[in-house]
């Protein structure tokens, strides 16, 4: 069975990849990855010849026909004749086509070397990495306009070697904040769409159509203030894990403030908590 992805998620699926097969694994385990991959790395090669194409399309020429390039920090960058225009067709490619590709079972991952192996590269592979990611443990709820920042905060913490197991917990609670957050995303679209003012030919009337930013009527921001308030589910983290992986690795205060509302708190850490919200 496949799986539908972004251009873009399929180079970000495929760095990962490269990453993950630079740590210490049983050769088994190495070979179903690459045989999963060669269909990631056959689609990879496509977009990537194609985003060379776009690049050589709007880059600036000479008069025999050469691209024109300029030093800039030290390092050779062709000169762009329309950068507007480069950057919507970069979008079109990367974000908005979609392909099919065979995904990678999580269950295929055998590490033991915990010392060299960082969960982010599971976050990376985005959805071609696929496994179960109900709810398994107790749920903590938080709202919409906090997914991404507790997500940021996920993501940060994977910037740490960790166990398979523990790093796979993460896995599951970003992936289950990616699924809200695309549902949330799909729901402010309809939003945009219902709202959006249009000009006598009743095409949308846009501010900034490099950003997809639309002109709509007042009553989109009082519909969106309430999507973004309401509430989704996922698996909280425990405490105690957390301090565990501050004690090794010394985290700084945003990462763990940023998760602050998955984090499960001991009863007497919960009572306190509320205590200082009635002061």
């Amino acid at each position: 069975m496949s799986v539908t992805l972004t251009n873009g998620d399929v180079l970000a699926a495929k760095a990962a990849v490269e990453q993950l097969l630079r740590i210490v694994m049983p050769a088994q385990t190495a070979m179903k990855i690459r045989r999963i991959a060669r269909d990631l790395y056959d689609t990879a090669s496509e977009v990537e010849l194609e985003y060379q194409k776009i690049s050589d399309r709007f880059s600036q020429r000479g008069p025999d026909g050469q691209i024109q390039f300029d030093m800039i920090g030290g390092q050779r960058q062709a000169r762009v004749s329309d950068q507007a225009a480069l950057l919507l067709a970069r979008t079109e490619l990367l974000d908005k086509t979609m392909v099919e590709v065979e995904p990678l079972p999580i269950s295929v991952l055998k590490i033991a070397n915990s010392e060299e192996f960082k969960p982010s590269i599971l976050l990376d592979m985005g959805d071609w990495l696929k496994g179960n990611v109900d709810i398994a443990g107790k749920a903590k709820s938080i709202r919409v306009r906090d997914i991404v920042p507790t997500a940021n905060g996920i993501y940060a913490l994977c910037g740490n070697p960790m166990s398979l197991e523990n790093a796979t917990k993460l896995w599951r609670i970003y992936a289950q904040l990616r699924a809200a957050s695309k549902i949330a995303t799909a729901q402010r679209n309809t939003l945009v769409d219902r709202y959006a003012r249009r000009d006598g030919s009743g095409s949308i009337i846009y501010l900034d159509k490099a950003v997809d930013r639309v002109d709509v009527d007042d009553e989109f921001f009082l519909e969106e203030v309430a999507l973004l308030e309401s509430m989704i589910h996922v698996d909280g983290i425990d405490l105690d894990f957390l301090l565990a992986v501050e004690e090794k690795h010394r985290l700084t205060g945003n990462v763990c403030a940023a998760l602050h509302d998955i984090i499960i708190l001991e009863p007497d850490g919960e009572g306190a908590e509320d205590e200082d919200r009635t002061r």
